[in-house]
This record gives C-alpha cells, structure tokens and sequence, in this order.
C-alpha cells in the first residue's frame, strides 16, 4: 500500500476521485503506511484537516462552510 501524500490541490481543481461537497470544498481518501485510512478536507482557499475516519472529515467540511458563512455575514 502507498501511503498518503500529506498535500491538497489549491487551485480550485478538484481531483476526480474525491467526494465534492460544492462550492470548492472535497475530501480525498489515501491509506497511511499501516493500512489505515486518511481522509483530506479541503476547502477552496487551501484549508485543510487531516482525519483517520471519514465522518470526522465530513465534520471539518461542514465547520469550514460555516466558517466562512460566519465571515461573509460580519463583513
């Protein structure tokens, strides 16, 4: 198994075989050295967090949109 690169597209390109939750934001899924998964939650200005369980990586989606929702209405 090879391990997962630690590193996220930031130019708004979502890799084809991530799960896309719009607006720019996406999890990727690789498998660290010992078999284990590693999911990437990314955002559209390069945000990311590191998870081992795909749930968890849903949750830093959903944080990361209201975080930015919450910033957009301030201004």
């Amino acid at each position: 198994m090879e391990a997962s690169q630690k590193t996220a597209l930031t130019s708004g390109d979502i890799p084809p075989d991530a799960m896309d939750y719009g607006d720019g934001y996406y999890i990727t899924q690789g498998v660290e050295p010992i078999g284990e998964p590693r999911y990437c939650s990314c955002g559209p200005d390069g945000q990311r967090q590191f998870s081992n369980d795909l749930w968890q990586a849903d949750i830093y989606i959903q944080h990361m949109k209201n975080a930015k929702a919450n910033d957009e209405a301030s201004q």
